[in-house]
């Protein structure tokens, strides 16, 4: 399963119900191996590099961190403050790492500058496609001026599909979690300030 189908999954379940479910996911470990055939093609990839064991490693914190990006601003709220209510552990351990693609202008420059030219420019273009004017601006001006008018151009004329958008956001939650777990960004901060930003609503353009 997808992070964003069970995003989906839980945005459909009430307020309470949502939060026992998250709970349960985040604490996941191992998976029987029939489960894991069953609920998606990422997890059976992995069943097949342990076709002798009986359980398969999944790491719940990330997904359920996964799943915390995908939901809509409103819902994610909710659930954060539902696992904080119910183990604030474990919430601590989400949150730390949740990277929302949408808060890439409160992320650190110093950070967000290190994490944009480390990818390759196609896949950053690719990854900010039908993102706000914010988010547009906040990753364009970490390339060298020289090369920014190039890539506006290439922005205008991209026109990358859900999928390859999706993959390209993922590049940028591992790097986000590597310097996270380097100790250079704190993820649970980076969303505070979202949050806060996002009282006032922004269009795609």
């Amino acid at each position: 399963m997808e992070s964003e189908e069970a995003a989906e999954i839980l945005r459909d379940l009430k307020k309470d119900e949502r939060t026992k479910v998250a709970l349960e996911m985040g604490k996941i470990h191992e998976l029987p191996l029939e489960l894991v055939e069953k609920i998606g093609y990422n997890l059976a990839e992995k069943a097949r590099h342990v076709p002798d064991e009986g359980t398969v490693g999944v790491d719940g914190i990330k997904f359920m961190a996964d799943v915390l990006s995908d939901l809509d601003n409103t819902t994610r709220e909710e659930l954060i403050n539902g696992l904080r209510t119910s183990d604030i552990k474990l919430s601590e351990n989400i949150e730390s790492n949740c990277f929302i693609f949408e808060s890439l202008p409160d992320v650190p420059k110093d950070v967000l500058l290190e994490v944009v030219r480390k990818l390759q420019p196609d896949k950053v273009i690719t990854a900010i496609s039908g993102s706000t004017s914010k988010i547009k601006e906040a990753a364009i001006m970490c390339f060298p001026e020289k090369s920014r008018s190039a890539l506006v151009s290439s922005l205008k004329t991209k026109t990358p599909d859900s999928g390859e958008i999706r993959d390209a956001r993922k590049l940028f939650t591992e790097s986000m979690r590597d310097m996270a777990d380097a100790g250079r960004l704190d993820l649970k901060e980076v969303n505070t300030k979202f949050a806060q930003r996002n009282s006032v609503p922004e269009t795609a353009v």
